[in-house]
């Protein structure tokens, strides 16, 4: 069989179509985020209180350090119930990636 012969023009060239672009998989839910009102640190404590004025700034810093770990924990035990929430929905079959 004799394949017929096919010319180009001078000066072209071919190029092949960009496949298009993937579809994204759907992701899982998104935990919304637990937002912690921000307090700047008052200033460090001096190592060694010599007054009462020290003793109040090393007070001031052990307050501020308390609320902190308190916020900190509220944030860790919210993110926790949040991923066993989305484990269970998991188990469960609440999402999967379909074709």
């Amino acid at each position: 069989m004799v394949r017929p012969q096919f010319s180009r023009p001078a000066g072209t060239t071919f190029y092949r179509q960009p496949a298009p672009p993937p579809e994204p998989a759907p992701s899982p839910p998104r935990i919304p985020t637990f937002n912690i009102p921000a307090t700047p640190p008052p200033p460090l404590p001096p190592d060694v209180i010599a007054s009462d004025q020290d003793r109040q700034i090393a007070h001031t810093y052990e307050t501020w350090l308390n609320h902190h770990n308190q916020m900190l924990q509220q944030q860790l035990k919210y993110y926790e119930t949040e991923v066993q929430k989305l484990r269970k929905l998991r188990k469960v079959g609440g999402f999967r990636n379909s074709p």
